[in-house]
């Protein structure tokens, strides 16, 4: 990172991060070509390994990509905040973001998607527990990504 001044290195303060960003984009690659999408996710960290959830439709080209190649890379940013100046180059955007990449694998078994879901309920329900059967996940694809490695940065008001 070529501006380690902004660099963040502790996991507490990147998983506060992950928690107010939105939505991921994550970009597989459909043969020589990048092929990016934002997502909703859920995510887990445990034993300093961070791995993020997804749902899907049961069919589609994203689908078809992992299956052919489950590289993946993902970035996510944040607490946007533009600063304006007298002078145009002058200008400046406040934001959080954290980036890496892994390995994505869809998931089977109906415990591995529940989990899934799960996950991304409680993100974007300020941790509520929903509970779902397997006829939830028999509607619906569900994957992960384990991250190989991450990266966050931040530039704020000092």
């Amino acid at each position: 990172m070529r501006r380690k001044d902004r660099e963040i290195t502790d996991n507490k303060e990147i998983l506060n991060i992950i928690d107010r960003c939105g939505s991921m984009t994550i970009s597989l690659l459909d043969g020589e070509k990048p092929y990016l999408l934002p997502m909703n996710f859920g995510y887990e960290y445990e034993n300093e390994k961070l791995v993020f959830y997804f749902h899907s439709a049961k069919q589609g080209k994203k689908l078809d990509i992992i299956k052919e190649n489950n590289n993946v890379w993902f970035s996510m940013d944040c607490s946007h905040e533009l600063v304006t100046a007298e002078y145009p180059c002058a200008f400046t955007m406040y934001y959080e973001s954290v980036i890496g990449n892994g390995k994505a694998f869809i998931l089977e078994e109906t415990e591995e998607k529940i989990k899934a879901l799960k996950l991304i309920m409680k993100k974007y329900t300020n941790g509520k527990e929903y509970d779902f059967e397997e006829k939830h996940t028999n509607a619906i694809t569900a994957f992960k990504i384990e991250v190989s490695e991450y990266t966050a940065k931040r530039s704020a008001k000092k």
